[in-house]
């Protein structure tokens, strides 16, 4: 997001540009920390990543997250490049 715009909602809402920033930056820092918590590594069954937490609600925006062929598409794209990272056929976490 760009300066003017945390300056613009900062205006809006009467809060102070550096607040909105900081807003924004735990709220994106709290969803990526829970994803790469997620035990992702492995082939799961749609029953084990149906018990995951992998969808957030976030205010105004609407639902953010990912779903089981989501996953397993994901999963397979990083299989074929080659990304798998040990014997067990695993894969990276998508931050590495």
């Amino acid at each position: 997001m760009n300066n003017k715009t945390y300056k613009e909602i900062a205006n809006d809402l009467g809060l102070s540009e550096s607040d909105v920033k900081d807003v924004f930056k735990y709220t994106w820092e709290f969803i990526r920390n829970k994803i790469e918590s997620l035990p992702l590594k492995g082939d799961l069954t749609e029953e084990e990543f149906n018990k995951l937490k992998t969808t957030f609600m976030l205010p105004e925006i609407g639902k953010l997250g990912c779903d089981y062929n989501t996953y397993k598409s994901i999963r397979k794209w990083y299989l074929i490049k080659g990304k798998s990272n040990d014997k067990d056929d695993e894969c990276e976490t998508l931050s590495e």
